[in-house]
């Protein structure tokens, strides 16, 4: 499980990275007066991405984890709260 979820927590912190150097140079190049509209609508684009791997951790937990985990005598409850943040 630890080693799926640090592949998503990485991509996620990637993704991140990525929009907010793109989002600083867009603001920079707009600062002294532009369009902003295309900010929002790549804004868009990165929430969208997220919820992406949001989903896919939910998908992951429920194809292969959940199991795993109660059997190893694990708190699916907890286990399953961790993987969602």
């Amino acid at each position: 499980m630890g080693r799926v979820l640090a592949q998503i927590e990485g991509r996620a912190a990637q993704v991140r990275a990525e929009a907010e150097a793109e989002a600083r140079a867009f603001i920079a190049s707009v600062a002294g007066g532009g369009d902003y509209q295309p900010l929002s609508h790549r804004m868009m684009a990165v929430r969208s991405r997220l919820q992406q791997l949001e989903s896919m951790i939910i998908d992951t937990w429920h194809a292969k984890v959940d199991e795993a985990f109660a059997a190893e005598g694990g708190d699916r409850t907890a286990g399953y709260a961790k993987a969602r943040r």
